[in-house]
């Protein structure tokens, strides 16, 4: 509403300045500079407000943006969460295998301690029979000598064989003990080997929780970047919005001043049918009436109707009148405003090329500019107005 009472402003003044020339000079007139400054003042606002409103939409797609980050990140320490999880276990695991391992090593280093011990003292009980069996048979002929009987003679032939089957059992217990010794020496080889590859094992999935866990804290740490960041952004786009605000206050306090002075203006176009034809073919793609800023989200104020069109389709003027404006004008980007008599205008808003000029009397049909997406918008198509004394009204019931 604003946009088009500041460019209405600017018609206005031009027609006083008009009506003021032909009766004398201008310049000096306290009611010319009046409306200058109104409309210097309503520019500025205008300025600040464009200016504002991109940076906010700078500011909110930034913010968009470093919330998907933080969504992602979200989601990526989900899954690394679980992997720090996997690895632990794994980890934990190839710990227990390994110490299962050094304790079955430990226990068997104490059978081969022990086995060592019985087969060292079955070789000394071997060698000691050996020592008998030397001795014996030279003790034998001495004993025979001295007694020269035949029973001293069987007693120490039985007492050979005795000795004799004693150490044969003896080198058999000790080809048995080391037999074992042979196998636990075998076993420790196998556990040796068991044991390497399970601390193996365990080194590989220690290494691999390692990493998982620098990638995790890395992960963290961008993602606590991303959220200071979306913060400070939320809080910029906060301030930019109330300044925004600010600014819409004060232009609107302005255009409400110049069009209570446009709607106690004579109007010196012949009032037409208050019928008007459809600028653009395109459907209707938002009503007039309150809904939600494509921009911002929030719920305002749609002052007229959107048209679909592509960039480039042809705007015709809605009835007869006279070129009020023609050229930037904010957020309505190049518009043109038509008077039609009777307080009745229209406006035509983001085209891509305005195809008339200011005070020009157009037709109804005729082809003022083409479709576009100028301004404060966000793709191809045209936004149409009808005002009544400079106030927007429902641009539907006049087609």
């Amino acid at each position: 509403m604003w946009l088009v009472l500041r460019t209405l402003t600017r018609v206005r003044s031009c027609r006083f300045v008009i009506a003021v020339a032909l009766a004398s000079a201008i310049v000096g007139l306290p009611g010319a500079r009046g409306w200058a400054q109104q409309s210097d003042k309503q520019r500025q606002l205008q300025q600040q407000l464009a200016e504002t409103g991109t940076e906010e939409q700078a500011a909110r797609a930034q913010l968009g943006d470093l919330q998907s980050q933080v969504q992602q990140f979200d989601s990526t320490l989900h899954t690394l969460e679980s992997q720090v999880a996997a690895a632990t276990s794994r980890l934990a695991s190839a710990q227990a295998q390994s110490d299962r391992i050094a304790a079955d090593v430990a226990a068997l280093q104490v059978q081969i301690d022990q086995t060592r011990q019985a087969l060292d003292a079955a070789k000394e009980e071997s060698r000691q029979s050996a020592v008998l069996l030397y001795r014996h048979p030279h003790g034998q002929e001495e004993y025979l000598g001295l007694l020269g009987t035949p029973a001293a003679s069987n007693a120490l032939v039985e007492g050979a064989r005795y000795l004799e089957r004693v150490a044969e059992k003896r080198l058999d217990g000790l080809r048995r003990v080391g037999r074992l010794r042979d196998d636990l020496d075998s076993q420790q080889a196998q556990l040796a080997d068991q044991k390497a590859r399970a601390d193996a094992a365990r080194a590989a999935a220690a290494n691999d929780k390692d990493a998982i866990d620098a990638l995790y804290t890395r992960q963290q740490q961008a993602r606590a970047a991303s959220s200071i960041a979306a913060s400070a952004y939320s809080t910029k786009l906060s301030e930019l919005t109330a300044q925004q605000g600010q600014l819409e206050a004060s232009l609107q306090q302005e255009s409400d001043r110049i069009a209570e002075e446009l709607r106690a203006a004579a109007d010196d176009v012949a009032p037409g049918s208050g019928r008007f034809i459809r600028p653009v073919s395109g459907p209707i793609t938002s009503p007039f009436g309150n809904r939600s800023d494509p921009l911002t989200g929030a719920t305002t104020f749609h002052s007229g109707v959107d048209f679909g069109a592509p960039c480039g389709t042809p705007i015709k003027a809605a009835g007869d009148g006279v070129v009020f404006s023609a050229g930037p004008n904010g957020g309505y980007g190049n518009a043109t405003i038509i008077t039609h008599g009777g307080g009745l205008a229209t406006l035509y808003g983001h085209q891509s090329s305005i195809k008339v000029t200011q005070g020009e009397s157009v037709k109804s049909g005729e082809v003022i500019g083409l479709v576009g997406s100028t301004g404060r918008s966000t793709g191809c198509h045209l936004h149409w107005e009808v005002r009544v004394n400079g106030k927007p009204v429902e641009p539907t019931q006049y087609l």
